[in-house]
């Protein structure tokens, strides 16, 4: 009977336990829904006041990562794919992406400035040839946008070229056979070009939350209204129209309010009257989008990095440099080398500056660079940027030092920079890095 009654007892027991947990469970998912609740809905609040739109996680989109991805070091990092971002477990989330404001502000800027004594690509633009190809050639079907490009420009003589749009922008500002400038898209999604432009330049569409190029097109002509007229591929257009654009970034599914515009010199054309001549201004814009409320605090970002610098190599170095930034309080960190130097760059807070690397492989700093700034490894074969870091300052002869570790520097001597590319597919000379500055008023 005793033996009974305790195996009754036990059996109440469990099911009581049994009870316990399933209501404990039942209220705690309650809890976390009501939490997802009012945080969906708090969200959603600011988002309607917000100058940019926020898709909420019921539309978020999800792409699979390319089945082969660049890496570096022994698998140790991986490397920007194009266009396209992706998270730590490669699926591309829309949740776990940071939505900037942004503010329109009507003041010029110069965003990147280049080193004069680098030489620029010896080749010259045949504008008309590579109009002709792009209206014989818009239907082809052959190719995408960027590649389309790159096959206009080869006609009109130039080896400029990629499968990347946000790669061919590169290649195009440092090619320094014209400049760049970012502009406006019209309220009805058409284009304006400033009264230099001519047939044969090339108009690209830029998101401002990706930091990316995602569309690539070419100058054929314009309407009677002073609109630009372009052949493109995918989508394809003939030309016989005014640009107009209505369609969302087809990666984060958000509005494209600018455009990445190129203009070439021609051969009898003096530098248009738009900034100083002696100056040599690679990119700028009349006017952009700001993040509002920002300002850097050097000191906060130096702490950020200053016990544990890193070799500062691809998607690893970018969010090393990102959460420097945002300790900082400047916040425009993505996981992409490239897509980073985009967004900081349009940022307005500061300026970039390509400087030139000594034989020895080190750099010189001007005066102007302070510690604190940004340091970014260009490869101009692979039109991307494969590092990044804190600068530190510079040594007693003048020479860059880095909160960075690798194998051949460490934050207590002058930076070296590889005299190649370390990517496995490229073997590309390097010889230019770009540094950050920020203004006087930001730190």
């Amino acid at each position: 009977m005793k033996r009974i009654f305790a195996l009754i007892s036990v059996f109440v027991l469990v099911l009581s336990f049994s009870a316990c947990s399933r209501t404990e469970r039942q209220n705690f998912e309650d809890s976390v829904s009501s939490s997802s609740s009012a945080q969906s809905e708090s969200t959603a609040s600011e988002t309607e006041n917000s100058a940019s739109t926020v898709r909420s996680s019921e539309q978020t989109a999800e792409q699979s990562a390319p089945a082969v991805k660049r890496e570096f070091y022994s698998d140790i990092h991986e490397w920007d794919e194009n266009n396209v971002l992706y998270n730590i477990n490669n699926t591309y989330e829309l949740t776990d992406r940071y939505y900037m404001p942004f503010e329109w502000e009507q003041k010029r800027a110069v965003l990147w400035k280049g080193a004069g004594n680098v030489s620029a690509l010896g080749e010259k633009y045949d504008p008309e040839q590579a109009v002709t190809f792009a209206r014989e050639h818009w239907n082809d079907g052959l190719d995408v946008c960027a590649p389309f490009i790159s096959r206009c420009l080869k006609a009109g003589g130039l080896s400029v070229g990629s499968d990347s749009s946000t790669a061919l922008c590169l290649m195009l500002v440092n090619s320094r056979l014209g400049f760049g400038q970012f502009l406006p898209m019209n309220s009805d999604k058409t284009v304006t070009l400033p009264k230099y432009a001519r047939e044969g330049d090339i108009i690209q569409l830029y998101c401002s939350y990706e930091g990316l190029m995602v569309h690539s097109m070419i100058v054929v002509g314009f309407d009677e209204e002073g609109r630009a007229k372009v052949c493109c591929h995918n989508p394809k257009n003939s030309g016989e129209y005014a640009l107009k654009y209505t369609a969302d970034c087809a990666s984060c599914l958000l509005p494209l309010t600018e455009v990445f515009y190129f203009h070439f010199y021609a051969d009898s054309e003096e530098q248009p009257a738009v900034f100083a001549k002696d100056e040599d201004i690679l990119l700028y814009e009349d006017n952009g989008y700001i993040i509002p409320n920002q300002h850097y605090d050097r000191v906060n970002a130096i702490e950020c990095v200053k016990y544990s610098p890193t070799d500062g190599i691809g998607q690893f170095g970018a969010e090393q440099t990102s959460a420097a930034l945002a300790a900082g309080g400047i916040n425009v960190g993505v996981p992409i080398q490239t897509a980073l130097f985009m967004q900081l760059m349009k940022s307005r807070l500061g300026t970039m500056y390509s400087l030139p690397i000594e034989p020895d492989r080190t750099v010189i700093l001007p005066d102007f660079v302070k510690e604190g700034d940004i340091c970014f490894l260009y490869c101009p074969e692979e039109a991307m940027f494969y590092s990044s870091f804190v600068i530190k300052g510079a040594d007693s002869h003048g020479k860059m030092v880095g909160y960075t570790r690798d194998r051949i520097n460490n934050e207590y001597n002058a930076f070296k920079v590889e005299s190649v590319c370390p990517s496995s597919v490229c073997d590309a000379e390097i010889g230019e890095v770009v540094v950050y500055c920020f203004g006087e008023e930001n730190g």
